[in-house]
């Protein structure tokens, strides 16, 4: 669990240069596979180091729901081996991620706030959902069958 909240918090910060491109997506969909419930472990120690990199805001809350809402869905679909679904999934939450980051703003500042600042950011939720799409459809069934041949039943 500690090897793959490794692997997603430097395969973020390795791929920062590009906005929106980052593996994360496709790890947690994959500790899912691998872990079920358990992948909640994981995900909460990349939010919390992501939170000791970049500080407190109002964002780092929102990857403590963001994050672990992403292995909820992907817990209702654990059983299937559709690359196509899986990859499906992944680029609607990455489409998905401006707009579930705008509802504190919705609380906080309003309806126009939450609606400008998602608008503003929907580029790069375009980037990381195409991003994030090809990541999954990739590289996910590559990470199941390395888990399979390592013994684990996946």
């Amino acid at each position: 669990m500690a090897a793959i909240c490794a692997i997603m918090t430097a395969g973020k910060e390795l791929m920062n240069v590009l906005p929106n491109i980052h593996p994360v997506t496709v790890l947690t969909i994959f500790a899912t596979l691998l872990l079920g419930w358990k992948a909640l472990y994981p995900v909460a120690g990349f939010a919390f180091l992501e939170m000791c990199i970049y500080g407190v805001s109002l964002w780092s809350g929102m990857y403590f729901i963001v994050w672990p809402l992403l292995v909820c869905v992907s817990m209702a679909f654990r059983s299937s081996r559709d690359w196509l679904l899986w990859a499906i999934i992944s680029g609607a939450f990455g489409l998905c991620f401006g707009a579930f980051y705008a509802l504190p703003y919705l609380i906080v500042s309003g309806p126009q706030t939450a609606l400008s600042f998602w608008l503003a950011g929907l580029s790069f939720d375009a980037v990381h959902c195409v991003a994030s799409f090809f990541m999954t459809l990739v590289f996910l069934p590559i990470l199941c069958r390395i888990a399979k041949a390592m013994g684990y039943d996946i």
